[in-house]
């Protein structure tokens, strides 16, 4: 609640650099030194990493990512634990709350004030240097309290959008599935299909490996940057250079990491080393074989057990994928675009609902830490 004449009367706010705050410094553990047993909890960008013997930091601290996609999160770590080489550890001073300087940091947004064209990068030296509105410790554990509360609201509101949207995704990847290996026909009668993930299939269809209906070709590092043609990655396109690797319909497929997440593109474009291209395509129809690439199961098995799940180019030549009549393929692209653009607009609808909901949450943290409103 905003009162107006409380803030008019109060004593003006101290504006302190973080670092005058706050403790930093890096961690030195690396990933792979750590082991599934020990004393202490490391914990990395996406939670525990593993575990060590070593001694862990003797008070309640933060955490934030310097490298990679996640710099610039931040979070509350329990003292005994540690932290890998990917985050640094900001302990707060005497007087300092540390959820209050939690979410004092995070109204700085430092994931926006960084340069994303290469790998991100966020240090202390630079981002120690940025004011704080620094309170009483009475005011700072009012503020903190009342944030925890109402982005705990807000953060429940948005895990219930998310549980819809994996619901809807799930369902997407059961139609698509369902459509590529039972067809459209619910009375067609069925015949088994030999091949465990499929099951049975129509009895007037049949089944191929990819090898018969496309040749796959590996991606290549890019051999420059700068210019109008794409280039793929797993995530889709990360950059531009100046000539293209193969024009025309192409399957995408990653070959190490991602190697379940086909895309279909078109004209001129480039993929990197990580990834299979198709440089042909024939008897099939692209956008079909696009939906069968989507629908494979047995990528689980490739993914099982492996730390970066990978896929050779003889093994994904040698998957079976089912062949049905052109005719019936172009029924079900058509079937399946339709279905999928459906879901997709209700999974976007529902991802604006959480955008807006992490935007409020932002606002939110700004307002009460700069001291634009006041807990009463």
């Amino acid at each position: 609640m905003l009162d107006t004449e409380r803030i008019k009367n109060r004593i003006p706010t101290r504006r302190v650099k973080l670092k005058y705050l706050s403790i930093s410094f890096n961690s030195s553990i690396q990933v792979n030194s750590l082991s599934d047993t020990g004393k202490t909890p490391v914990y990395g960008a996406s939670g525990i990493a593993g575990y060590t013997n070593e001694l862990g930091i003797d008070r309640d601290y933060l955490g934030i990512v310097k490298d990679g996609a996640g710099a610039g999160r931040i979070n509350c770590y329990k003292k005994g634990s540690l932290l890998s080489n990917t985050l640094s550890y900001i302990i707060p001073q005497k007087n300092v709350e540390i959820n209050w300087l939690k979410y004092s940091i995070i109204s700085l947004n430092l994931s926006e004030t960084i340069d994303k064209t290469t790998i991100p990068h966020i240090y202390f030296s630079d981002y120690g240097n940025r004011f704080l509105y620094y309170l009483s410790f009475e005011e700072q554990n009012k503020i903190s309290k009342y944030l925890d509360q109402k982005c705990a609201e807000i953060d429940r509101l948005i895990e219930i959008e998310n549980q819809q949207i994996e619901k809807l995704k799930e369902y997407k990847q059961a139609v698509i599935t369902e459509a590529v290996t039972k067809g459209l026909d619910k009375s067609a009668p069925m015949k088994p299909s030999g091949v465990e993930w499929i099951g049975e299939i129509p009895e007037d269809w049949r089944i191929c490996r990819i090898k018969n209906v496309a040749i796959i070709s590996n991606g290549k590092e890019i051999e420059a940057d700068g210019g109008e043609v794409p280039v793929y990655g797993s995530g889709g396109i990360f950059k531009y250079t100046d000539k293209p690797l193969f024009s025309g319909t192409s399957l995408l497929l990653g070959r190490k990491g991602t190697i379940d997440k086909p895309m279909l593109v078109q004209g001129d474009f480039w993929t990197v080393d990580t990834m299979f291209y198709t440089s042909e395509i024939r008897n099939i129809a692209p956008k079909y074989l696009y939906y069968c690439a989507k629908s494979l199961i047995c990528f689980d098995f490739f993914k099982s057990g492996s730390v970066l799940p990978s896929m050779t180019q003889s093994e994904l030549n040698n998957i079976f994928i089912t062949y049905p009549d052109f005719y019936t393929q172009n029924q079900i692209v058509e079937y399946l675009d339709k279905k999928c653009f459906n879901i997709d607009s209700l999974i976007e609808i529902k991802q604006k609902k959480i955008d807006k909901q992490n935007e409020y949450k932002k606002s939110l943290i700004y307002e009460y830490v700069t001291g634009k409103k006041e807990v009463v």
